[in-house]
C-alpha cells in the first residue's frame, strides 16, 4: 500500500518527512489559482520530491449535478471548462486519481427519488470519466456519511453507481472514516475488487489522524483490504491533534497494522 495525506499542495514540503509517498490535495483549489500561484505549488512539489498523486475536493457547489441537462452542452458549458482546466493541471502535478465527493454538488433536491438521483449522475460519470481518462487518471466515487450528503452514502450504493456507469475511468473510493459513521460493514470491500481504485482513513468520531492510543482498532478494515488484494493508495484524510509532527506517528501506526514493511511506501 502507498501511504499519503490530505493537505493544501502549498504545504506539500514538511509532508516527506512524515513517511508521506504523495500528497492529496483540493483539485478545486488547483484549478482556481491564479497561474503564478499554480506555478508555485508545482515548485513546491518539485522541490520536495512529492506529487499530488490523488485530489479531492473535486467541484464547487453551484455546479447542482442533478438539476443538470447533460444534454444541453450550453448549459454544460461551465462544468465542461472548469473540468478541462482542473484535469489539465491535476496531470500537471503527477495525480492518477481524483475523489468524486462533492457533497454540495451532488445533494439531491427534495422530491427527487434516489433512483432518480443515480440515473442523473451517470452522464456526468461519463463525461468526467473521459475528461479522466484522457488526462491519465480516474475519477472514483467517493461515498460520504448522510449527514454531510443525502445522496450516495454507502460503499454498497457506489458500487452499484459504477457498475451502471460501466466507464473504465470511473472507480470507487472507501473512506473509513464515512463507512463507520454510516455503520457500515467493511465486508462490503469484498465486493469491490478491481472497482476500488482509493481510500481514506481517518479516526472514527473524531476524524482526527488514527494514533495508537486512540481506542479505535483499525485492523478489520485492513482485513478487509488484504482479502481483495489492495496494494493502491490510501489517505490520511483528518485533522491534526497536537501537530503536524503526529502525522509521521500516524502514517508508521497504519503502516504497521496493515501489514506493510517499515520502509514500504
Amino acid at each position: 500500500m502507498k501511504w499519503g495525506a490530505c493537505a493544501p499542495v502549498l504545504s506539500a514540503g514538511w509532508m516527506r518527512t512524515s513517511g508521506c509517498a504523495y500528497i492529496e490535495t483540493g483539485f478545486l483549489g488547483v484549478a482556481q489559482l491564479e497561474a503564478a500561484r499554480f506555478a508555485e505549488a508545482v515548485e513546491v512539489l518539485e522541490g520536495c520530491g512529492l506529487r499530488a498523486e490523488a485530489m479531492n475536493g473535486f467541484l464547487p457547489g453551484e455546479f447542482q449535478l442533478l438539476q443538470m441537462d447533460f444534454g444541453s452542452r450550453t448549459q454544460t458549458a461551465p462544468l465542461r471548462a472548469f473540468l478541462q482546466k482542473g484535469f489539465a493541471r491535476a496531470e500537471r502535478v503527477g495525480c492518477t486519481v481524483v475523489a468524486f465527493g462533492s457533497a454540495k454538488a451532488r445533494r439531491r433536491p427534495e422530491g427527487m427519488t434516489r433512483e432518480e438521483s443515480f440515473a442523473r449522475l451517470l452522464p456526468f460519470l461519463r463525461l468526467a470519466g473521459d475528461l479522466a481518462l484522457a488526462h491519465g487518471m480516474r475519477l472514483a466515487v467517493e461515498p460520504l456519511r448522510s449527514a454531510e450528503c443525502n445522496t450516495l452514502n454507502t460503499v454498497a450504493e457506489g458500487l452499484a453507481l459504477v457498475r451502471a456507469a460501466a466507464h473504465p475511468g470511473v472507480a470507487v473510493l472507501a473512506d473509513m472514516y464515512h463507512m463507520c459513521e454510516n455503520g457500515e460493514d467493511f465486508s462490503v470491500l469484498r465486493q469491490a475488487d478491481a472497482l476500488l481504485h482509493h481510500c481514506h482513513i481517518g479516526c472514527p468520531g473524531t476524524r482526527k489522524y488514527p494514533m495508537p492510543a486512540d481506542g479505535y482498532d483499525y485492523k478489520p478494515f485492513f482485513a478487509a483490504l488484504q482479502s481483495i488484494g489492495y496494494t493502491g493508495r490510501i489517505s490520511v484524510e483528518a485533522g491534526q491533534i497536537n501537530g503536524p509532527e503526529d502525522l509521521g506517528i500516524s502514517i508508521a501506526y497504519l503502516r504497521g497494522l496493515s501489514g506493510a514493511e517499515p520502509g514500504l511506501q
